[in-house]
């Protein structure tokens, strides 16, 4: 995160340059002007956004999943430690990160559940691999949870996706996932 605004012009024009994603230079002119008004903008604002993630937030979720290695290496000031520290530490994030965007999403946050669509086709943390059930699974639960949402067509598509590539047992469990997801949801 830069934390002056020299840096942050710097880092924009990298990010221009490099054809960054509109979203996530946004991003991160929203996350400098919020550490702007922070008294403790030099303090472990990964603590914060889990601490705010802990309590619901699902922008802090999604936040948490912006973090880009540079960024994650300074802030769990992993610079000094021994790499088998430094990847024992960084799993222990991921870990935090897809529980807190699990919790999240089960209480209808609709960023988690997108963060946990995408998330699970790339890496399950549990496993170390793809986990395309439970990809699928937070798709249905997306439709079922989420209404009138800008992204409704790519999570539908992303259902067609995944289903053609899938067994029908492999449906059959992102199924029943996805209910145990909607009981989890109406009890809270």
């Amino acid at each position: 995160m830069p934390k002056t605004q020299s840096e942050l012009d710097t880092w924009a024009e990298q990010a221009h340059a490099n054809d960054e994603y509109y979203e996530i230079i946004d991003s991160m002119h929203r996350k400098f002007k919020v550490c702007l008004g922070s008294a403790d903008r030099d303090g472990p604002y990964v603590d914060m956004l889990i601490e705010a993630a802990e309590k619901g937030s699902d922008k802090a979720v999604s936040l948490l999943w912006l973090l880009g290695d540079v960024e994650l290496v300074d802030e769990l000031k992993l610079k000094d430690v021994p790499r088998d520290e430094q990847v024992s530490r960084r799993q222990a994030f991921i870990t935090t990160k897809y529980r807190l965007a699990h919790k999240v999403a089960l209480q209808g946050g609709e960023n988690s559940m997108l963060k946990l669509i995408s998330g699970f086709q790339h890496l399950d943390p549990q496993t170390g691999g793809q986990d395309y059930v439970k990809s699928l699974a937070f798709a249905y639960f997306f439709v079922e949870v989420v209404s009138n949402s800008d992204v409704f067509g790519r999570v539908e598509w992303t259902i067609r996706d995944l289903e053609g590539k899938m067994s029908a047992e492999e449906i059959t469990q992102a199924n029943e996932l996805t209910r145990d997801f909607l009981a989890q949801h109406r009890a809270l």
